[in-house]
Order: C-alpha cells, then sequence, then structure tokens
C-alpha cells in the first residue's frame, strides 16, 4: 500500500529502488551492492522497543518535494511551540558524488507564506548511522493549519542522493504532568476513599492561566471521559497546579471505578467546546483497582 504524503513512486521490487522512487522494508535494500543494509531506527533507551519499517529514498535529478504532511486544528494552540524531527541515513557503502540534503519547510495553507525552513547539510555517506534533524517552530496567533514539507535539496542521482528515513514526528513541546503517586495500585478494601494528586507547573508554553480537569476510561482501549464532582475539574491563574490544588477524592473506591486516570493541563478555555488534547499536556495514566485480601492483604497507609 503506498504511504500518504509521499509523492515518489513505490518500489515493490525487492532490493531495488530507482531514482524517484522509495521503498518500505525492515532492512534497506542493498541496490545492486551499492548501498549497506540498514535496520530502521529505535529508541535504544525503551525497554522493548523492536525494530520495524524504514523508508528508503532514490532521489530525483533536480530538488523536489518528497514528503508532505498538513497540521489542522491549531487553533486551540495559541503560541504553543511545536518540534518537528526525524531520523534520517545515508545508505552508501561509498563516497557518493552527490550527497543527501534535505530542507524542512513550514507552510501556513490559507496564504501559501513560507513559515520557516530548516536545512540538514549533507547527509554523510559510508557512516551508515542514523542520525536525528530537526526544528522548534512557535505557532503563530491566528494560524490554524501548517503543511510539512520535506524537499530533496541536492542535484544529481546517478552518483548518490540517497537517503534512509525513520520515526518522523510533530510534538508539543511542554513541561509534563505529573502524578503523586504515579504508580499502578491495588485499593484495599478497608481503605476505600482514594486521593489522586498531580502537578505541572508551565514554563510560558501554555500560559499562566490555565485549565485542568481529571479523567477516566475503564480499559487501555476505552475512550477517556471528564469525572465530575468536587475538584474533578479547576482553574489557576499562576501557571502552577499543585498536588493540594488539584486534589481529587473518589470516595468508597468499588469494583466500577476499577480502570485508568490521568490529568489533563490546557490554556484556559480549553475544555469548552471540543477538546483538543493535541493542545495539551496530560499525564501518564494510572491504574488503580479494588483488590481481594489475597491481592492486598494490607495496604497501609490509604492511596494519598
Amino acid at each position: 500500500t503506498p504511504l500518504n504524503g509521499i509523492s515518489y513512486k513505490q518500489s515493490l521490487t525487492p532490493n531495488l529502488v530507482e531514482e524517484g522512487q522509495y521503498q518500505v522494508s525492515k532492512i534497506s535494500a542493498t541496490h545492486g551492492g551499492g548501498w549497506v543494509p540498514i535496520k530502521d531506527h529505535i529508541y535504544e533507551n525503551i525497554a522493548n522497543e523492536e525494530h520495524g519499517y524504514l523508508v528508503a529514498i532514490n532521489a530525483t535529478e533536480t530538488p523536489g518535494i518528497f514528503y508532505t504532511h498538513q497540521l489542522n486544528n491549531l487553533g486551540a494552540c495559541r503560541e504553543i511551540e511545536l518540534a518537528f524531527t526525524g531520523w534520517f541515513a545515508s545508505p552508501l557503502g561509498w563516497e557518493g558524488n552527490e550527497k543527501a540534503n534535505l530542507k524542512f519547510v513550514l507552510i501556513d495553507p490559507v496564504n501559501k507564506n513560507v513559515l520557516a525552513e530548516f536545512t540538514t547539510g549533507n547527509m554523510v555517506d559510508k557512516e551508515n548511522e542514523w542520525r536525528q534533524f530537526g526544528f522548534r517552530f512557535t505557532v503563530p496567533e491566528g494560524v490554524n493549519s501548517l503543511i510539512l514539507e520535506i524537499i530533496n535539496n541536492n542535484f544529481g542521482s546517478a552518483g548518490g542522493n540517497d537517503v534512509l528515513m525513520d520515526d518522523i514526528e510533530i510534538y508539543l513541546i511542554m513541561p509534563a504532568v505529573r502524578l503523586v503517586p504515579a504508580e499502578h495500585s491495588f485499593v484495599c478494601d478497608n481503605n476505600r476513599n482514594v486521593f489522586l494528586k498531580g502537578e505541572y507547573t508551565d514554563d510560558g508554553t501554555l500560559g499562566k492561566f490555565l485549565d485542568y480537569r481529571w479523567e477516566y476510561r475503564p480499559d487501555e482501549t476505552g475512550s477517556w471521559t471528564a469525572l465530575t464532582g468536587n475538584n474533578a475539574t479547576g482553574s489557576v491563574t499562576t501557571g502552577i497546579v499543585t498536588t493540594s490544588k488539584s486534589e481529587y477524592m473518589i470516595e468508597n473506591f468499588d469494583t466500577p471505578n476499577n480502570g485508568y486516570y490521568r490529568l489533563v493541563v490546557g490554556q484556559s478555555g480549553a475544555f469548552t467546546g471540543p477538546v483538543n488534547y493535541d493542545c495539551m499536556a496530560i499525564s501518564e495514566p494510572r491504574r488503580l483497582t479494588l483488590a481481594d485480601e489475597e491481592q492486598a492483604p494490607i495496604l497501609s497507609p490509604s492511596l494519598n
């Protein structure tokens, strides 16, 4: 199946990627012996990370766009900072005459204005190592959508200008929301009042005027819903959500309360109307489960 956003033609021939083509594989093509087989990029510091797929690209002879992606619904993200990153490598086992060189371009789709550019410089042939390239960009007030273009920024193809691409990421830069405690827990039958607490300190990303709310889902795949009750939602004007400010009590925790809980922080008014989670800071979920005596014979003090 062709990939969305790539303008080149997909090669389905094993170990061969012609000029102006790309190929999706777990190991890059040998391309008649001129390319070195390379596995996809993985994050070595992530537990149980497994190899997946990469994209091998044989660039066209003249510079041009080979990948594009549009971001929408940014209007609710007022002056937030986004990061655009990707991992790239040269598959060449020799010094190519033409070096792969990429340009990232951000465009306003409304007026076609170029808002930002970033150039990787020449890729290093024979190294065959993944390198991360990217940049940060603050979304201007009034910009609701962005188009990201990745461009082959060099001439020539017969003597190089080939590149591997993996883990293209676009994400919001902001401090983390931390639950206290954050560990998954059992709730003891004789101590069912549970206190959820979280904290967040803004660094200028979302601003001083913040709204927060607690959310719940019954399992790992269900939809998140807003909790109700005292302090299930709240606001601050200091940019800081403390554990005492955010404290939420589940009284008489029972089996229907089993599930996952998280704290979400957004700019003032973020929960009015459709919620855009892409513009918010969200804690890792915490699982709570009502335990029987065999699972948790003693749990003291209470979960707070």
